[in-house]
C-alpha cells in the first residue's frame, strides 16, 4: 500500500500514471500564538488574496494566506516571514493583529496549490495507493487529510470481508472513486472562483461540499 503523497514515487512502481496540476495559487501558513477571540475558522476576503486563521488548541493557531495569479517559485527562508507581513498587510481589521503574531512565528510555509486525481483503478495486482497517492484535493476543502483516513479504514474492512486481495482492493476502488473525485474537483473550482474573485460563490461550494462529506464514507 502506497500513502505516499501527491508526488508518490509507490504509484509510479505501480505503473498507475497521472497528472499533477498547478492552480496558479501559492498558500502561505505560519504557526502563531492564538488570539483570546479566535473561536473558530476565520477567513477574510481582500482584493486580489484570502487569508485567515484556524485554532489548533488553547495557545496555537495558524494563520494562512493563499496567493492568487502567481507562478511557482521557491524563496529562502529568511524571506518567508517578512513577505508574507508584506502580503497581509493588503488586509484590515482583525488582520492586522495576525500580521503582527507572524512577525514571532518560527514555523512560516509556503507551497503550491496541487491537485491530482488517477483516472480508473488504483490498484494493479496487490498492490494500491491511497490518500494524495491517488486523489490530490487543492487545500481549501482542507480535507485531503480526512479522506486518507477514509482510505484506510474502507481499505481495512473491504479487505476483511473479500476473500481475495484483488476482490478486496476493487471494492475499495469502486467504493470510494466518486466521493474522492467529487472533492478533489470541488476544490479545484474553489481555486478558479477565489481568483476570480468570486467569493461569496466558493463559499457557498465550501458549505455544500462539507455537508456531502459529512455523510458516511
Amino acid at each position: 500500500m502506497g500513502a505516499d503523497g501527491i508526488r508518490s514515487s509507490a504509484r509510479g512502481l505501480l505503473g498507475l500514471e497521472t497528472s499533477v496540476d498547478f492552480h496558479g495559487q501559492m498558500v502561505w501558513r505560519a504557526l502563531v500564538p492564538r488570539p483570546l477571540w479566535a473561536t473558530g475558522i476565520h477567513q477574510f476576503a481582500g482584493k486580489a488574496d484570502t487569508a485567515g486563521l484556524v485554532p489548533l488548541s488553547d495557545r496555537q493557531a495558524y494563520v494562512f494566506l493563499t496567493e492568487n495569479g502567481v507562478k511557482r517559485s521557491i524563496l529562502p527562508d529568511a524571506e518567508l516571514a517578512p513577505r508574507l507581513q508584506q502580503l497581509l498587510e493588503a488586509f484590515p481589521g482583525r488582520v492586522e493583529e495576525i500580521r503582527s503574531l507572524v512577525s514571532v512565528s518560527e514555523s512560516v510555509v509556503r507551497r503550491p496549490v496541487l491537485t491530482a486525481l488517477l483516472e480508473g483503478a488504483w490498484n494493479r495486482g496487490n498492490g494500491v495507493v491511497i490518500g494524495d497517492a491517488a486523489h490530490a484535493p487543492a487545500p481549501q476543502m482542507a480535507s485531503g487529510a480526512a479522506l486518507a483516513v477514509e482510505d484506510g479504514l474502507v481499505l481495512a474492512r473491504e479487505l476483511g470481508r473479500h476473500e481475495s486481495v484483488g476482490a478486496g482492493l476493487q471494492a475499495f476502488v469502486s467504493r470510494r472513486t466518486q466521493r474522492c473525485r467529487t472533492l478533489v474537483e470541488t476544490s479545484v473550482a474553489i481555486a478558479g472562483l477565489e481568483q476570480a474573485q468570486r467569493h461569496h460563490e466558493a463559499y457557498r461550494l465550501v458549505d455544500s461540499c462539507h455537508r456531502l462529506m459529512a455523510e458516511p464514507a
